[in-house]
């Protein structure tokens, strides 16, 4: 007759075996969520910047509206460093497209502000470069879309406390002519 003789595992062994399990949860836990949010970040309309091909006119304006407000976060400076390179040209980019698909769903977003803005953006970039011809045009079309849009106050500094405010900013001090 033939005796078996049991082997008890070591503590050891145990050990390794719990570990490498708990491993291998930690890992497929962590794989499985970064492919999930893989694939949420990849429908974001803050980034995926193409449209499907079933995308509705609606979702299209959506789309473009997160883009804007994307866009509106990265040009904020209340500190008067400049503005990320190409951000005004893509603001106006993305105007022009959120204009074209409201527009065949009978959308009347307020985007004659939004290119006040952008035009007061683009004076406050040009007088930080002493481009004066440059910094006059955008003050003009800011004044002109701000009319367009029926804004009974169309000054510049009445606009840029507006904007200021809109991004945040502390009011700027205006320093009494006694101290100066």
């Amino acid at each position: 007759m033939v005796f078996r003789t049991r082997v008890k595992p070591s503590l050891q062994a145990v050990w390794l075996v719990l570990g490498v399990g708990l491993i291998g949860l930690a890992a497929g836990g962590l794989g499985g969520y970064l492919g999930y949010s893989v694939a949420v970040i990849g429908k974001s309309p803050l980034t995926n910047l193409k449209r499907s091909s079933h995308e509705s006119p609606f979702e299209e304006t959506y789309r473009g509206m997160a883009r804007l407000g994307w866009l509106e976060v990265s040009a904020r400076r209340c500190d008067g460093t400049l503005i990320p390179a190409g951000t005004i040209e893509s603001e106006k980019q993305v105007i022009d497209q959120i204009e074209a698909s409201s527009k065949r769903v009978n959308l009347d977003p307020a985007l004659n502000v939004a290119r006040a803005i952008t035009a007061y953006r683009a004076a406050t970039m040009a007088s930080m470069h002493s481009d004066e011809q440059a910094s006059g045009y955008a003050l003009h079309q800011e004044t002109a879309f701000l009319q367009a849009s029926g804004w009974k106050d169309t000054s510049s500094d009445h606009f840029a406390s507006i904007v200021r405010s809109l991004d945040n900013c502390q009011p700027q001090r205006v320093i009494p002519k006694e101290k100066e």
